[in-house]
């Protein structure tokens, strides 16, 4: 009987043993899975704020292309109106005759107008 009680013994010792061990092991994987659920965490974090600033960046540059693209179509449109009021004014100045042609000529040629 002592004999089957040494061996429950060791056999309970081992089991505790390796219990001890299964715990451990638990311990150092759960704090290595949550050491690197809080890197993955931060790389996500980063990842959006750089995604957000792209983002930014890219919408910024839209606006000022926009903002160029008006301003240019009003200066466009500036330089229409001018030369539709030079057309205007040379027609007035002078008719579509012999005279009128050749005082534009004349006046081009001396940097009148």
């Amino acid at each position: 009987m002592e004999n089957e009680t040494a061996k429950l013994q060791t056999e309970m010792t081992r089991i505790q043993d390796d219990a001890q061990k299964l715990a451990s092991k638990y311990s150092e994987e759960k704090e290595g899975l949550e050491k690197r659920m809080q890197e993955l965490s931060q790389l996500a974090c980063e990842e959006a704020e750089r995604a957000s600033a792209e983002y930014r960046r890219q919408m910024s540059a839209l606006q000022t292309q926009l903002e160029t693209t008006s301003s240019t179509s009003a200066a466009e449109r500036a330089e229409l109106i001018r030369r539709i009021d030079e057309l205007q004014n040379r027609g007035s100045h002078g008719g579509n005759g012999f005279f009128g042609i050749l005082g534009r000529a004349l006046d081009s040629l001396f940097g009148i107008h």
